[in-house]
């Protein structure tokens, strides 16, 4: 719960990195997280981490997922 509530703000307030939610689009359910860490903005690096819901893992949604904040 830490992690939400304060290491993700931190890692934004910091430019470190950003997180984002995947939700389903009808049921609003939590399926995973989407985040750039260790940024480099100078350089326009970063890493991409993710993690998915064993329910929703072989669908493509960590794929699709990551396309967005690497775009």
């Amino acid at each position: 719960m830490a992690w939400c509530t304060t290491t993700a703000h931190a890692m934004r307030d910091s430019g470190d990195g950003i997180q984002f939610a995947i939700t389903d689009a009808d049921t609003k359910r939590l399926m995973g997280q989407v985040g750039l860490k260790k940024t480099d903005w100078r350089a326009l690096v970063s890493e991409v981490g993710y993690w998915v819901s064993p329910w929703v893992r072989g669908r493509g949604i960590a794929v699709e997922a990551t396309r967005t904040p690497a775009h």
